[in-house]
């Protein structure tokens, strides 16, 4: 009796001391997953797959596999399978997604990754896959035209002025940047009061300026560089013509850290300028941008600081900031801008915004400096100060 008792308990043991299929080929996938050798591990997982075919997990961990291991007919399989049992599963459609996207076949893929962009656990891989998705445009160009009217308070020798401004944007090979702007305008002084730039006794009441602006660079999400060149053709009594070479550098961890350096070469003074600023993002929507500059102007060291808040949504953007301190002829390659003044600006703000429509946008923008004119620039003895205003309305179009 107990020979058959333990022969009955024996036999009961048998499936134990087999061992369990599945677990089994769990174990040996990640055995040869840690090996590196992801093709193996899919294998396993493939052999058992029929046995198992309702097992969701088992089909994710399959597709997963295989997209490691380049094998995309099999990846694709899996995951559609998986699908086919779970039809909400996020990570079946991520996988399918980033299966297909590998395949070259991105039209399928793209609306996986658009169905999971705004999910909280998914969102930043969907996102991701949009990205790679996104077809690589050999030319684009987005002509902008804008109008800027100034208006001066308590100037001895300017009233107001009126100028347009034309850019060509261009990106190349998707990475590649060439921008291309010139900038004129035309200058209105007291009759026979001075000579338009600064107090004086000269007899010219109106003054013209003309810029021209290049870049050329690189720029990826993660940085970007671009080398600038700008020519200023004036009469304004700081002489004629002025030459200003730059660069700017970006990097974005968290937000974007630019920083930019020129020399403006004017006949009479070489000015050095190098500035830094953080666009920090707060959320989806707003961000704020800390950041300084210094100038070196023959002896003279000056420095500022600026801050802008800014709102950007589907619909466009807005901002609104302001500065402290003084700047002294300061040259914005950036904005494709030249204040070839001799007045110090003191203080400023600025706001706008912009306005997304279809393929281009609308531009509408205000700007306030103070500024003062100093008897001798090593001396802050203040023979006079006022106020310039700026108006700019405009747009562009993506072609």
């Amino acid at each position: 009796m107990r020979i058959i008792s333990a022969a009955i308990v024996l036999l009961l043991a048998t499936p134990a001391l087999a061992g369990d299929p599945y677990a089994d080929a769990m174990a040996r996938a990640k055995e040869r997953e840690r090996a590196g050798d992801t093709a193996g591990a899919a294998a396993e997982l493939a052999r058992i797959a029929t046995e198992y075919s309702q097992d969701t997990a088992l089909q994710l961990r399959l597709g997963w596999l295989a997209w490691s291991a380049g094998d995309l007919p099999s990846a694709e399989k899996a995951y559609r399978t998986a699908l086919t049992l779970a039809p909400e599963s996020k990570e079946a459609r991520l996988g399918l997604g980033w299966t297909l996207e590998r395949a070259g076949r991105c039209d399928e893929a793209r609306p996986l990754f658009e169905a999971l962009a705004g999910d909280p656990e998914h969102g930043e891989r969907a996102r991701e896959g949009l990205a790679a998705c996104r077809p690589v445009e050999v030319f684009a160009m987005v002509p902008t035209l804008d109008l800027t009217a100034q208006a001066y308070v308590n100037h001895p020798g300017r009233r107001w002025a009126i100028g347009p401004h034309l850019g060509l944007p261009m990106r190349i090979l998707e990475n590649g940047i060439l921008e291309a702007h010139y900038r004129y305008l035309r200058v209105f002084g007291e009759p026979g009061t001075g000579t338009g730039a600064g107090a004086g006794t000269g007899t010219v009441p109106s003054w013209d300026q003309y810029e021209a602006h290049l870049s050329a660079g690189f720029a990826s999400p993660r940085w970007g560089a671009v080398a600038q060149y700008a020519l200023a053709d004036d009469g304004s009594g700081s002489g004629t013509l002025s030459h200003v070479v730059g660069a700017t550098g970006r990097y974005s961890p968290l937000g974007d850290i630019v920083l930019a350096v020129s020399a403006s070469l004017y006949p009479d003074l070489i000015i050095g300028r190098g500035s830094l600023a953080w666009r920090v993002p707060i959320n989806d929507i707003f961000s704020v941008e800390p950041g300084g500059a210094l100038q070196l102007a023959d002896r003279d060291v000056l420095g500022d600081g600026f801050v802008t808040l800014r709102a950007k949504g589907a619909l466009g953007e807005l901002w609104i900031g302001g500065k402290f301190g003084p700047e002294l002829r300061p040259a914005y390659l950036s904005l494709a801008t030249i204040y070839n003044v001799p007045e110090r600006i003191f203080f400023g703000a600025w706001a706008g915004g912009r306005l997304a429509i279809g393929e281009g946008f609308l531009l509408l923008s205000w700007e306030w400096y103070h500024s003062e004119l100093p008897a001798n620039p090593s001396t802050d003895i203040i023979t006079g100060e006022w106020d310039a205003y700026l108006f700019t309305v405009g747009g562009g179009l993506t072609l």
